[in-house]
């Protein structure tokens, strides 16, 4: 049973270093989040460094600090940790320096393997050692069968991620993860895969930076909070990209995250211990619990979805606790898709 976690103090007082996911955490596509460079200058300043860390295997280190710059985010390309970055460093854990490797990607992908002794090759016919995948949109049918052949070889299989998604301004495009199962369903072979939900890329950047408290920050459940959980590393949860507050609610157990924020202020500010007091959840001085359908905050009925922070983090406690107790996540298809606000 994993609940909310406590802290008397804020959480960038009790970490040493950030752990950050990107898109939907430190910017959306192109665009800034509000309160997230403020957020983390304010977390640096109570001793925090940062690392940045994303599924995304298509940019490199360079790129992505330049990125991170045009939204007011200070990095350098040594604190970026791509998928490609621990993907290649998951070949060199199975395979001796200067092995053969297939390489499917883009410049992020070659930009990692360009540091490291590793011999990059173009087709089958050069048995390789190992095939290593990352996300290209460009990806075609030949390359994919080069890969397959090398694999039916007996070529090691490894891939950046498995996201099955890539989200775009029109929608979700296909992932690294479906590009992946062609390759997985011709071959009949999975893949490693360093890529979060797997603790890899949070392990390595642990390893790397001496990082010994980080707290992990992140906006999706089943890749930043998954991956936190299964490194055994506490997590943040903020409310900017793609997870909302109902999804936090009706979340598998091991997608929970330890603690919730609205965004990246939250890192800041003393979160509130939430706790079970007869039939209501208290967080601060807020008091709620359900009643049959409808949700009930400091003695009244909750008539619009608006939730202050605390009445968000308190209700989270209620459905878990429901839940736990064997309540069906379908008894609460009720729920309705909530804002949440610092203040009501």
């Amino acid at each position: 049973m994993r609940n909310l976690g406590t802290s008397d103090t804020p959480l960038s007082e009790a970490s040493d270093y950030l752990f950050l996911d990107l898109d939907g955490v430190c910017y959306r596509g192109s665009a800034p989040i509000e309160n997230a460079p403020e957020g983390i200058e304010a977390a640096k300043a109570n001793g925090n460094q940062a690392a940045f860390i994303t599924n995304n295997s298509m940019a490199s280190p360079p790129n992505v600090a330049t990125k991170l710059g045009s939204v007011g985010i200070k990095a350098v390309p040594e604190e970026i940790y791509t998928s490609s970055r621990t993907g290649v460093a998951q070949t060199l854990e199975h395979v001796p320096a200067g092995s053969k490797v297939l390489a499917l990607g883009t410049e992020g992908l070659f930009y990692e393997l360009e540091q490291v002794d590793l011999e990059v090759v173009a087709s089958a016919d050069d048995k390789p050692d190992v095939v290593l995948q990352g996300m290209s949109k460009d990806l075609s049918w030949r390359e994919l069968s080069e890969a397959a052949l090398a694999i039916r070889a007996g070529a090691l299989y490894v891939a950046t991620n498995l996201d099955a998604t890539l989200p775009q301004e029109r929608g979700q495009y296909l992932g690294c993860g479906s590009m992946v199962a062609a390759v997985v369903h011709a071959t009949g072979v999975q893949p490693l895969s360093s890529g979060k939900p797997a603790p890899d890329m949070y392990r390595l950047a642990m390893k790397e930076s001496g990082a010994t408290n980080p707290i992990c920050v992140g906006d999706r459940l089943d890749t930043d909070i998954a991956g936190a959980n299964a490194a055994d590393l506490p997590s943040l949860h903020v409310l900017t990209g793609v997870n909302t507050a109902r999804d936090i609610m009706l979340a598998a157990e091991y997608e929970r995250p330890t603690f919730l924020g609205l965004d990246m202020l939250d890192l800041n500010i003393q979160i509130p211990n939430v706790e079970r007091e007869g039939d209501e959840w208290v967080c601060g001085e807020t008091r709620v619990r359900i009643d049959g359908e409808s949700i009930v905050v400091d003695g009244e009925e909750l008539t619009t979805p608006v939730l202050a922070l605390n009445a968000y983090r308190a209700l989270v406690g209620a459905v878990w606790h429901e839940i736990d107790a064997g309540r069906s996540r379908e008894d609460f298809d009720w729920l309705p898709q909530f804002t949440v606000v610092r203040d009501v």
